[in-house]
């Protein structure tokens, strides 16, 4: 068999001889974009148009003058507009909850107070330190007010008598009065009998307390400077004077006194 032909050795590349032209690419062999058209410049005129001066600013208008007499105007009147209320949110509605807490809170606290007061004026006793026409005792009372003790402890009272406190006072746990009756008495005068009561000690004082007027020869029993007593029975006697003046004849005696200034024999009736 005859031997193979050697294979032919690859001629080396040849380098491309330096230039100083730049290759083209791929990327420069492409069009490169069109660069964007210039306006054309406007060729100067001979004539130039003017520039539109700068319109100016207009003045505020001056607010007119108020004037007492207003021109009627055939233009409606604006309506007023209506504005309309936010809903109330979170924030109103923890007002409005701790207003009505509050307005809670004082109705419960007065009807505290007030079932307490019924409470201590009817229901617990209270002692109450009297002097009963100059007697000391002690009353003890579930009543509220002072007329209403003294009714429950069958003591009567009068405008006439004596109460160291007003008698629609409050009563409290320890408190003090004191209560004079006023005395009875009858007065029998001019023909009438009346009843009184006077807190007076003497039978004059009753009788000027109560109006009745004595005179200075009255007789009063008993007498005007006696103690008044309870029950007293006052009898006033009137005493008129009356004077009469009564004309009569009598006869007279004759008394003859000398005189030097007159002369002898001679006589004068000085009094008739």
């Amino acid at each position: 068999m005859p031997e193979p032909a050697p294979l032919a050795e690859p001629e080396p590349e040849l380098e491309p001889e330096a230039t100083d032209e730049p290759k083209l690419t791929a990327e420069t062999e492409l069009d490169p974009e069109p660069l964007a058209e210039q306006e054309p410049e406007l060729e100067p005129t001979d004539e130039q148009e003017p520039m539109p001066e700068p319109a100016p600013l207009a003045e505020p208008e001056s607010e007119p003058e108020p004037t007492t007499e207003q021109e009627p105007t055939d233009e409606p009147e604006p309506m007023p507009e209506t504005v309309q209320l936010a809903e109330p949110g979170p924030i109103h509605q923890r007002s409005h909850i701790s207003r009505f807490g509050a307005i809670y809170g004082n109705v419960l606290l007065m009807g505290l107070l007030v079932v307490f007061t019924i409470f201590y004026t009817t229901m617990t006793p209270r002692t109450i330190h009297a002097t009963i026409n100059g007697e000391k005792t002690e009353i003890t009372t579930e009543k509220y007010t002072v007329i209403k003790a003294l009714e429950g402890e069958n003591l009567d009272y009068c405008d006439e008598d004596y109460l160291s406190v007003a008698p629609e006072a409050y009563v409290t746990d320890g408190m003090k009065l004191e209560l004079i009756h006023a005395k009875d008495f009858t007065v029998t005068a001019d023909g009438e009998t009346k009843n009184y009561k006077s807190l007076e000690e003497t039978v004059g004082g009753a009788l000027r307390d109560k109006g009745i007027k004595i005179g200075e020869i009255d007789i009063v029993e008993p007498n005007v400077d006696e103690t008044l007593k309870d029950n007293e029975a006052i009898v006033v006697k009137r005493v008129f004077r009356k004077e009469e003046t009564v004309s009569e004849a009598t006869d007279f005696e004759t008394i003859t006194e000398d005189d030097s200034s007159m002369a002898e024999g001679k006589t004068k009736v000085t009094k008739e």
